[in-house]
């Protein structure tokens, strides 16, 4: 369960990070600063609101893919006692 769990967490977070970077570039290129002139996309308001919102759902699933990550349960970190001298 915690394998698929895994694996689930990081294509979640590899989907985020892809859509994050598109709504860059879309944004970017709506507001003119990025791509050809060209282009159906450049220098356009409605290209600077979709981007917008792809921007902010890939945020979203990249956030929800760091917080599905399985947790490792009941193995405490020990420190070394104070006195006792650890043997290589």
């Amino acid at each position: 369960m915690a394998k698929s769990r895994g694996v689930l967490s990081a294509l979640m977070m590899l989907f985020g990070v892809l859509l994050a970077l598109s709504g860059t570039v879309f944004t970017l290129q709506g507001l003119g600063i990025v791509g050809p002139s060209n282009g159906f996309m450049f220098d356009s308001q409605t290209w600077v609101t979709q981007g917008a919102v792809i921007l902010t759902v890939g945020l979203v699933v990249l956030i929800a893919g760091i917080f599905a990550r399985p947790r490792a349960k009941g193995v405490p970190i020990s420190k070394p006692q104070e006195g006792k001298e650890e043997k290589a």
